[in-house]
């Protein structure tokens, strides 16, 4: 029953300009036909395999006018490679089939998330790799991390920036994850700061990032609260809206935003 066309139509209600997939979280699994992975929907019963989750958003968002962005995370439980040299190249060629597939990717979002592997190995990220990936098939894509170079995290998943917010930061010295800048510096930038990284606020419309059906999604006044927070201090929103069992935005969850245009 998923329909990525309902999805874009909740985006475009709530005056939202592009939705950002997470394509590949850390257990590693992959919404789209990875064939560099044998832990994706082409191994599912979903579509008797024949599945691809980023094509029939992709498409829909070319539809509908809204643009497409993806998050992929390079940790990844469940590849062998994982703690390797060769799982660098493993993820470059992720990254290469997701944006060479898909067309134009306006935002790649990644995160530093760098736990444990097979046999518990730890993974050494080739960031200038994955960076040089990404900006070989799509240019112009803004690139998320604690440290950009695009845009940065906020430093919390409250919807809160600094009431103070700087559009520039220094990171010489620092990377994402835990090489990441001090929180209240990720929450204020930095005035002179030597580069120019603006903020990004992710924050959830439920309690966590998952939908269940016995949680509740924020109301239209919590919602303003975080616009205010977030945008109206220099900074960008993403609010996660997550689908249902069923593959769609449930009644709930689509009111609220509508309220924010």
């Amino acid at each position: 029953m998923m329909d990525c066309g309902q999805w874009v139509e909740v985006a475009k209600a709530g005056g939202f300009g592009g939705i950002i997939i997470t394509a590949k979280h850390h257990d590693g699994f992959c919404l789209w036909p990875n064939p560099v992975s044998r832990h994706t929907v082409a191994q599912s019963s979903w579509r008797d395999g024949k599945g691809d989750v980023l094509k029939d958003l992709s498409e829909a968002c070319a539809a509908g006018g809204v643009k497409f962005g993806v998050y992929v995370s390079p940790w990844d439980r469940n590849a062998p490679e994982y703690g390797t040299d060769a799982y660098n190249e493993v993820f470059r060629r992720t990254l290469e089939d997701v944006h060479t597939r898909y067309g134009a990717i306006f935002e790649q979002w990644f995160d530093g998330a760098c736990g444990e592997g097979p046999d518990g190995r730890k993974q050494v990220y080739d960031w200038p790799l994955f960076h040089q990936e990404v900006r070989k098939h799509n240019p112009d894509a803004v690139i998320f991390s604690d440290v950009g170079p695009g845009c940065r995290w906020m430093g919390n998943e409250r919807g809160i920036a600094g009431r103070t917010n700087w559009s520039r930061l220094d990171v010489e010295g620092f990377g994402p994850g835990a090489g990441a800048p001090p929180r209240d510096t990720l929450s204020e930038g930095n005035v002179h700061g030597a580069a120019w990284i603006p903020a990004e606020v992710d924050v959830s419309i439920r309690k966590g990032w998952f939908w269940h059906e016995d949680d509740a999604p924020k109301s239209l006044q919590d919602l303003l609260g975080i616009y205010y927070t977030s945008v109206g201090r220099n900074g960008l929103l993403l609010l996660n809206i997550p689908p249902d069992s069923r593959g769609l935005v449930c009644p709930e969850d689509a009111t609220s935003p509508k309220g924010l245009r």
